[in-house]
């Protein structure tokens, strides 16, 4: 049994205001998430598992000697403090040592994923004013022949093309020991760029402090992580904030394991993984669970103590299947690339309620607001914001020569959200996926709670299609499970699914069969290219 009391929104309004605890005014990511835990020469950092499913542990040890020597070589190359230094690498033990690296010399990292194609890796690069990047040959060889980034000079994980220089013999021809430098909470750390949906990404520049900042609501949201035993794993790349400071950063900062493993996500390997490394503490996207629905997971007795979930709306029928199947209840958590985990949940610590994405984590001022910048009423529908007072709020936009100035006290979000009597808030989809539909103004979320409970439905989209008559209708897109029912019959079952639950003008008028619905990498739906796609 546990010995927690019972969830409260009271209790942890208490708590909370006891977490709100000063920042220190001077931290460094490589001191904290590092050094800190290096004397203990036993105490592993990271745990790889090899293909027999052996495990091989990186120790705390390892990281600081590898990223101090690392951190020389980078120095002997002209990087100095505020230099920035651009990361292409897979979850790995090498990128780890990158970061850390990278922080010792008070540099700026600018992670970008493996996935990321010539126009996106070469814009991060060149808007950011990086001179050095790591990389994996593998999956980057093509950088050389790339006339944009002749200025970028170039350290290869693995096999080193001509022209680049070696990641195994910078490491091991340099010096040993580098301290960090001393940094300030706000000096800058990292370069995040936005998913960039509409325009160019931009880049997000957070301080030092996106690390401690991150802290509580991290703890939170995997039901007080760290407890003893706990190792953490993510699918989530580690070049995204989520991935990197959400899981790498703060496990690390705990003096806890975290797995470096990032297969393609077939369930079968997934299980297998969280099985035998016996991992207890998991960020898993909503995407990830609903692909796990299909299989056989009681039976593994799994030693999943928390699950944190977020980046897209988790649904009533994935919570009540991990309550029951899993025996835990997903913490939905939301944030965004400017401001990560602000507003989420802790089932240990107050109630879940199916559907919300939770209460202010600590250090956290969000609000809705209208489009003067007032905050409205419980219950009203506008823009979720986030104070500029946050403790995890970036510093400011990269404009291709340094962070540009916030332009108001509150950071607008783009989604559209309302809070309700309690506190809690609730996600109601992006501002231009609202649906206009003779007059009425329609949230796509609600109605994909309704269709995604029938049991023929694997995952669904909302969207507006563009009608003559209405201007736009409600127009769902799915993706259905074998022995789905004849079309027909199908349809009008869920459209009596939405009317019974929501008003007339919600329901969809029409409905749209694919293989797979368009994805982002990290499993947010690709809402802008399914309205292309049927138009």
């Amino acid at each position: 049994m546990s010995s927690h009391p019972p969830p409260s929104v009271e209790r942890y309004r208490e708590l909370r205001t006891r977490m709100e605890t000063p920042l220190p005014p001077r931290y460094n990511i490589a001191a904290a998430i590092c050094d800190r835990w290096a004397g203990d020469p036993a105490r592993p950092a990271i745990l790889v598992p090899e293909a027999d499913w052996t495990v091989r542990a990186v120790t705390f040890a390892d990281l600081r000697d590898a990223s101090s020597r690392l951190a020389n070589a980078f120095a002997a190359l002209g990087v100095a403090r505020g230099d920035r230094v651009g990361i292409c690498l897979a979850q790995t033990v090498e990128c780890a040592v990158t970061h850390v690296a990278v922080q010792r010399l008070g540099a700026i990292a600018v992670p970008v994923s493996v996935m990321a194609g010539t126009d996106a890796l070469r814009h991060r690069l060149v808007d950011s004013g990086t001179r050095l990047a790591v990389a994996d040959a593998s999956t980057h060889a093509w950088v050389l022949d790339d006339d944009g980034l002749t200025d970028v000079t170039w350290a290869m994980v693995g096999e080193a093309p001509t022209g680049t220089l070696a990641f195994a013999g910078l490491i091991a021809d340099a010096r040993s020991g580098r301290e960090p430098v001393d940094t300030a909470i706000d000096d800058p750390a990292l370069i995040v760029y936005t998913s960039g949906t509409s325009g160019q990404p931009k880049g997000a520049l957070h301080g030092q402090r996106v690390v401690p900042a991150h802290t509580e609501s991290i703890s939170l949201a995997h039901d007080l992580f760290p407890v003893p035993g706990d190792i953490l794993w993510s699918p989530a790349d580690w070049a995204w904030a989520g991935g990197l400071v959400n899981c790498l950063f703060v496990t690390l900062q705990a003096g806890f394991p975290i797995v470096a493993y990032r297969p393609r996500f077939e369930p079968e390997t997934v299980l297998e993984l969280l099985s035998r490394l016996r991992i207890t503490a998991a960020f898993l996207p909503p995407t990830a669970l609903k692909l796990l629905r299909d299989h056989d997971v009681a039976s593994r007795k799994l030693p999943l103590r928390a699950v944190m979930t977020g980046g897209e709306r988790c649904g009533e029928d994935t919570i009540a299947w991990a309550r029951h199947e899993l025996g835990l209840t997903p913490n939905e958590v939301y944030g965004q690339t400017e401001c990560s985990a602000v507003i989420g949940n802790s089932g240990t610590l107050f109630p879940v309620k199916p559907g919300s994405i939770g209460l202010e984590y600590p250090r956290v001022r969000a609000a809705v607001i209208d489009d003067d910048g007032s905050e409205l009423e419980a219950g009203a529908i506008g823009e979720i914001a986030f104070h500029r007072s946050t403790a995890s709020m970036f510093l400011g936009y990269w404009d291709g020569k340094g962070p540009a100035a916030a332009e108001s006290d509150w950071h607008r979000t783009g989604d559209l959200g309302r809070r309700d009597g309690d506190g809690y808030f609730w996600h109601e989809g992006r501002r231009d996926d609202v649906i206009l539909s003779s007059g009425y103004r329609i949230g796509p979320g609600e109605v994909e709670e309704c269709i995604a409970r029938h049991p023929a439905v694997r995952a669904v989209a909302v969207i507006g299609e563009a009608d003559e008559l209405r201007g736009q209708v409600v127009s769902a897109v799915l993706e259905l499970r074998e022995g789905a029912p004849p079309r027909a019959q199908l349809e009008d079952e869920l459209r009596q699914a939405v009317r019974s639950e929501l008003a007339p003008y919600e329901v969809p008028r029409r409905f749209h069969v694919v293989d797979e619905l368009p994805r982002t990498d990290n499993g947010k739906l690709r809402r802008a290219e399914l309205r292309r796609l049927l138009r």
